[in-house]
């Protein structure tokens, strides 16, 4: 019985890491361009991201559905926010959102394909580009 009990405790304490874990990263600003477009613009101090996560009974596993973008400024209305979430440098999700044209600033969701197991998910990267 105690064992059974160690390895219960064991194995929330692991999900509480891993769920904390991936639960909120900032990403670095700075820009990478290709080509000579000097038009470029955005927040060069990185902008902050979270993931929304649920448990998959299918996979046994807490998946990121989604992951939000905050507080992006007005002026990026009419251009697309992207996001790829990597394991070790590879890509294992991604998604894109087209923000209108009115956009009045704030956070930003986007939605990913294929859901990634959050455990999984070592890196994240944001762009911002006019489509």
């Amino acid at each position: 019985m105690r064992r059974v009990l160690f390895s219960l405790l064991v194995v929330g304490v692991v999900f509480a890491i891993a769920y904390g874990a991936a639960a909120s990263l900032t990403v670095d600003g700075g820009f990478l361009q290709a080509g000579d477009d000097t038009s470029l613009q955005g927040p060069t101090t990185g902008v902050t991201v979270s993931y929304q996560l649920r448990y998959d009974n299918n996979e046994k596993a807490f998946v990121v559905d989604s992951v939000i973008v905050w507080a992006l400024a007005p002026a990026y209305a009419g251009k697309t926010v992207a996001v790829q979430l990597t394991q070790d440098g590879s890509a294992i999700a991604s998604g894109t959102k087209n923000l209108p044209s009115d956009f009045g600033g704030g956070p930003v969701q986007v939605n990913l394909s294929p859901k990634a197991k959050a455990e999984y998910v070592t890196g994240v990267h944001v762009a911002i580009y006019t489509p």
